[in-house]
């Protein structure tokens, strides 16, 4: 237009900003249209999830609502349940208590059988009385009537000795049901052992930091059992790979192997005066070696699952077995059969030991308790509840004033048989104890554990005083006989032996 000269130079003007800003603006609704459509589209697909987490919301408040009916059904059956736990955990009380009562009076009356068939014997021998059919002889006929015995003459012959009787008192003697039977004693023996005990001076409490002296590859299984011969540097050691081995100490040397088992072997023990040996096996049998023939003498049976312990009785034909069948059995080697079986337990029996130079039988079962039996009678003396958990092993002391018994969880409790009272427990580790076993001394304890440790305890303590690193399970461990060195039983098959000095001749003085 200028050009044109349409318009002046005074007259011309800039462009108003009217039309870029219609441009901008128009992109801006184009922009906001395109976010519209974007916003449009992601409210369309949070609907869609809204509605499908409704739906889950719905669901779960059913499920609550079901779980909740469920709870109240659980609770209400719980109640129930505890209601009639209560009544027949009253009743099981009620008849446990009559079954021991009538247990009991039966054993009072088998006493009295017995002692009344003892007086009757002793009666018809003294009186001469002829048993029912015979005949009278002529001594009658001829009227030759014998003197009678006043009550003083009876008073004076029933003191005397058995052996000063008349002739006549053998044929009046009452015949035995089983004639090889081997008689009880009668009465607690003196242990003889038990000054050794006192003046024993332990000197593993003042010299310490006992080392490893030898490693000896005994099996290839788990060793589940140690017992030293009572009288020689030997030690048997049973194992899950169904024998028992013999061994020199410190020599290494094996002087036997017995074979005979058809499972593995739990436990082994030597006779105090004879070269037998008894050995426990989960083939639920119990049986007497020879060792001096390397023959077995007896097979005993008559458990219906696993043995898990055996022990001699001190000086004695008998042998005692635990069992995986909740029972303990006495048995007469003599007349090869079992005399009496204990029941009273409601679990495994793990271990059996008895009291020395005594009647006494301690047990300790799975049940979580430790009794004590009168294997005479079959009864139980007492029992000792404080173990949360299994009981592995138990044990007294060589004094036999004190009992130490071992449970799955590591914990150690020691008894004081005077009272029967818990002296102290010790926590020995976190895994499973597995066995335990006093000095001659009874000063000191050790302690097998599961951890791959064996701990020393101080009796009078409770002190752990040494942690032993096997480095695999421990499952038995044995004093020696001077009491200064540790025999231990690993899993890994290895005997290890523990002690003051790295010269096994001067640590072990006894030799062969």
């Amino acid at each position: 237009m200028q050009r044109q000269g349409l318009l002046k130079p005074e007259e011309m003007q800039t462009l108003p900003d009217v039309y870029t800003q219609n441009l901008e603006l128009r992109m801006k609704i184009t922009m906001l249209l395109k976010e519209l459509d974007n916003a449009q589209a992601i409210t369309r697909k949070e609907e869609s999830t809204l509605k499908s987490l409704q739906k889950q919301v719905n669901f779960y408040r059913l499920h609550h609502q079901r779980t909740l009916q469920e709870k109240k059904h659980i609770s209400e059956n719980l109640k129930r349940l505890q209601a009639e736990v209560v009544t027949h955990t009253s009743s099981l009380k009620q008849l446990k208590e009559k079954y021991e009562a009538l247990f009991r009076e039966k054993a009072l009356m088998m006493l009295e059988k017995k002692k009344t068939a003892a007086q009757i014997s002793e009666l018809q021998a003294l009186l001469c009385i002829p048993k029912f059919g015979e005949n009278v002889h002529t001594d009658c006929e001829a009227g030759k009537l014998p003197e009678r015995r006043t009550q003083a003459a009876l008073r004076v012959m029933r003191r005397q000795p058995h052996n000063n009787k008349d002739p006549c008192d053998q044929s009046c003697q009452v015949i035995r049901r089983y004639p090889k039977d081997s008689d009880f004693p009668t009465e607690v023996m003196v242990n003889p052992e038990l000054k050794e005990a006192l003046n024993h001076p332990c000197r593993l409490l003042q010299r310490r930091n006992l080392k490893q002296l030898l490693t000896l590859k005994a099996h290839t299984l788990p060793i589940n059992s140690l017992t030293l011969h009572p009288h020689k540097q030997i030690v048997v050691s049973a194992s899950d790979d169904k024998l028992w081995k013999m061994w020199l100490i410190p020599e290494n040397n094996p002087v036997m192997v017995g074979k005979g088992h058809k499972s593995w072997i739990s436990d082994c023990s030597f006779h105090q005066s004879s070269p037998a040996l008894v050995t426990a096996s989960g083939d639920r049998s119990v049986c007497i070696w020879d060792t001096a023939q390397a023959c077995t003498t007896l097979i005993l049976e008559g458990h219906s699952q696993a043995v898990w312990s055996c022990a001699w009785q001190t000086y004695s034909d008998f042998i005692a077995s635990g069992s995986a069948d909740t029972t303990a059995k006495i048995w007469d080697v003599k007349s090869e059969r079992c005399r009496n079986t204990i029941r009273g337990h409601t679990d495994v029996v793990n271990s059996v030991r008895f009291l020395p130079f005594s009647s006494i039988l301690l047990t300790s079962s799975a049940d979580k308790t430790l009794s004590l039996w009168d294997v005479r009678t079959g009864l139980c003396t007492k029992t000792l509840f404080g173990h949360k958990h299994s009981c592995n092993d138990a044990s007294f002391s060589p004094k036999g004033n004190i009992v130490a018994s071992c449970d799955s969880h590591g914990m150690v409790i020691l008894w004081d048989l005077r009272t029967f009272a818990i002296t102290f427990c010790v926590n020995a580790g976190c895994d499973s104890a597995n066995a335990i076993s006093f000095n001659p001394s009874g000063k000191l304890l050790a302690v097998a554990n599961e951890d791959g440790s064996v701990k020393l305890l101080v009796v009078n303590s409770g002190i752990i005083i040494e942690d032993l690193d096997h480095g695999s399970a421990v499952r038995t461990v044995v004093f020696d006989h001077g009491g200064d060195g540790i025999i231990s039983g690993c899993s890994d098959g290895t005997i290890r032996s523990w002690g003051q000095s790295h010269d096994l001749q001067a640590h072990y003085p006894g030799g062969r």
